[in-house]
């Protein structure tokens, strides 16, 4: 059955029996359709460079995004992991804190658990009772089999030069993010639909020496679903 579910209840929540890392996700709500991915070379040819020197300013801001989503829909680790800035971090909703049980995971956590849901890990998730707080016990859940997510800019949103706070240096959007998630072996899809603020900022690849600059996440905050 189909059920509404919040970001952070969906794959965030997505806990590794073996590791306790989360799964981070974004949201959605629309229903697969696989005549969109004929045109999508699993290998990974449709990715777009996001070489800042190669692609500048909002052009090459709005690849990652793009990036973002191939990624998720292919479920491919490495051109996820060269998103991931090294000071990423993912803000939970602060109305899911108590769920998830911490406000802000890093990017170690994130490309973890992200390499866990993408390689088909089991998980689980905790039991919340009829007020929303969790009980304790644990729920089994199946491993992702497929993930569609669509990223819409807020209208009249454009990127942000941020010049204070924690993500000073950045570039700031908001964006409606809506996904689909199904499971291996499960009837379950869970369909969620979102306001997310992704930042964006250059930055270097990890262990690559050359200095060479690529657009990243710098950090990903989830402002919750939508009634």
């Amino acid at each position: 059955s189909n059920r509404d579910r919040g970001l952070l209840r969906s794959l965030t929540l997505f806990l590794l029996a073996s590791t306790e890392v989360l799964a981070l996700s974004g949201c959605g709500i629309f229903s697969p359709d696989e005549s969109d991915d004929s045109d999508k070379d699993p290998g990974g040819s449709d990715f777009k460079p996001t070489s800042v020197d190669l692609v500048p300013g909002p052009t090459g801001r709005e690849n990652v995004i793009f990036n973002l989503e191939l990624a998720y829909e292919e479920m491919l680790y490495e051109p996820y992991e060269r998103l991931i800035h090294d000071l990423y971090v993912f803000r939970v909703d602060p109305a899911e804190v108590d769920i998830v049980g911490s406000a802000e995971l890093s990017s170690d956590q994130d490309l973890e658990s992200t390499f866990a849901m993408f390689s088909g890990e089991w998980g689980e998730e905790p039991v919340l009772d009829s007020s929303g707080v969790p009980t304790g016990d644990m729920d089994p859940v199946p491993p992702v089999q497929a993930i569609r997510l669509d990223l819409i800019p807020v209208v009249g949103s454009n990127w942000e030069e941020m010049t204070d706070g924690d993500f000073e240096g950045s570039w700031r959007r908001i964006y409606e993010v809506d996904m689909t998630v199904t499971y291996s072996g499960d009837s379950r899809v869970d369909q969620i639909r979102g306001k997310q603020v992704f930042y964006v900022t250059p930055g270097t690849l990890r262990n690559d020496t050359s200095g060479q600059l690529y657009w990243q996440l710098r950090g990903w905050e989830d402002q919750g679903i939508k009634s």
